[in-house]
């Protein structure tokens, strides 16, 4: 049994293992035995099972645990064991390119699972790779254009991102983030993959989802440590400017805002988070806390590129340059150079 690595940060997913039950001779019917096609309890009644995960992977030293999950009156447990392979967190990108080799020796022939085909997804992996090497600041004034998109930096980022490509699943520009998602979660050739928690959570088989965590993207350069920034999107509800209650849309919005319609909202959906001060965090999954510790550590938010800069730019400019880019990482000098001549003609418009 292998373990996963999902990367958004990077996310990680253990090998399982189910101990279900163990169950006597039908001859030795004291407690639990086989009655027909059935397993019966000592009082004659169908067993069922009843119980919880627990990720023994990663709380090894907490074996109280069992004793209180069955207290709370469990029969059965889901234990969360590994093959002894503890890929990541990883600390720095060079720390992940070893990793991706090492995965690669482990048997998983592309290691980062991608899927461009929708436009968007590569978008955040130049974001992050931008504000590790550069920051926060010179990432949104890039979008603004208030920075050259041949600037070095900015020619370093893709040289830097080139480093990572080696290790992606061939054809990414023809593949939905779904699929991606499905060829992750299906722990054969690829073990992480660079993509909102919001998409791969619901994505996975429900027996995995429970397996899922992640790390902040590691560190390249000290200057700008993971707790600098991170694309971290807020979605909401906007009000026309002419609306013929007026009262009532603010209202409206007002409700949508607080912490009882957050919970509702994201109930079917427990990837996302909350954004309300009062939020009951103590309904998150570790996944949603996981979130929430990165993202309140993080010094600067970035709202995702096809947000941070002007829509008309983003789509299918840049949409289209970074796919060039993903085809052929040799032509990122000439990526470059093709979008600094469309942003200066969009953004003088």
């Amino acid at each position: 049994m292998r373990k996963r690595i999902i990367v958004i940060g990077a996310s990680l997913l253990a090998a399982l293992v189910s101990i279900v039950v163990f169950v006597q001779p039908a001859s030795a019917a004291v407690g639990l035995h086989i009655s027909g096609r059935n397993i019966v309890e000592a009082n004659g009644q169908n067993f069922i099972m009843r119980g919880i995960n627990h990720e023994h992977i990663w709380f090894a030293n907490q074996t109280s645990s069992f004793a209180n999950i069955k207290a709370a009156g469990a029969n059965t447990v889901r234990v969360v064991l590994g093959s002894g392979k503890r890929w990541g967190p990883s600390t720095d990108v060079a720390n992940v390119i070893t990793l991706c080799k090492q995965m690669q020796s482990d048997g998983f022939a592309n290691p980062i699972a991608i899927g461009q085909k929708d436009g968007w997804p590569a978008m955040g992996t130049f974001d992050i790779i931008n504000m590790r090497m550069n920051g926060y600041q010179f990432h949104v004034d890039l979008m603004a254009h208030k920075e050259s998109w041949t600037d070095p930096k900015v020619l370093n980022v893709f040289k830097q991102w080139a480093e990572l490509m080696p290790y992606y699943t061939p054809g990414g520009t023809g593949r939905t983030w779904q699929d991606a998602v499905k060829i992750f979660d299906g722990n054969k050739t690829s073990a992480m993959i660079f993509q909102g928690t919001d998409q791969v959570g619901p994505q996975l088989a429900k027996q995995n989802l429970s397996d899922l965590a992640f790390f902040a993207f590691p560190q390249i350069t000290p200057t700008y440590p993971t707790d600098s920034a991170i694309d971290a999107p807020i979605d909401g509800f906007l009000m026309s400017k002419k609306v013929h209650n007026h009262a009532g849309a603010v209202a409206l919005l007002e409700y949508l805002g607080s912490a009882k319609a957050e919970q509702t909202f994201l109930q079917p959906n427990p990837s996302d988070i909350g954004t309300a001060t009062d939020y009951d965090t103590s309904t998150y999954t570790p996944l949603q806390k996981a979130s929430v510790d990165i993202i309140k550590n993080t010094k600067s938010i970035a709202q995702f590129l096809d947000r941070d800069t002007r829509p008309d730019f983003a789509y299918p400019i840049v949409q289209n340059a970074l796919n060039s880019f993903l085809n052929d990482p040799s032509s990122y000098s000439s990526v470059c150079s093709k979008l600094e001549a469309q942003a200066k003609t969009i953004f003088t418009s």
